[in-house]
């Protein structure tokens, strides 16, 4: 007769983590046409999606060269002279003078 052996049966325990894989985004250059279908899908009012956008903004953000001449449009802009006019025409020097020493316009006030 044979011996009886201690052999315990158990079920295999399976963790799902480890098979989860995080998964990095593609880096693309994204031509007219990405811009064009990822902006109609936001806008779609029935079921808009809005990753594609959020995606093509965040890669127009994390462009230097993009980002550096959005910053020199800026900059150009807000140093250019201006003045407030009344309904007349009439140049308004109070409130001009006003806006310009704003926090908005003035960075160092």
């Amino acid at each position: 007769m044979a011996k009886k052996t201690n052999t315990k049966i158990t079920t295999p325990t399976y963790s799902y983590s480890r098979d989860i894989v995080p998964k990095s985004l593609a880096v693309t250059r994204s031509d007219v046409q990405v811009w064009k279908s990822a902006l109609a899908m936001a806008q779609n009012a029935d079921s808009p999606k809005m990753f594609p956008y959020y995606n093509l903004v965040s890669d127009i953000l994390n462009d230097a060269h993009l980002t550096s001449q959005i910053q020199n449009r800026k900059l150009k802009t807000m140093a250019s002279e201006f003045s407030i006019k009344d309904p007349s025409g009439k140049v308004n020097e109070e409130v001009t003078a006003m806006v310009r020493k704003s926090k908005w316009i003035s960075p160092e006030s």
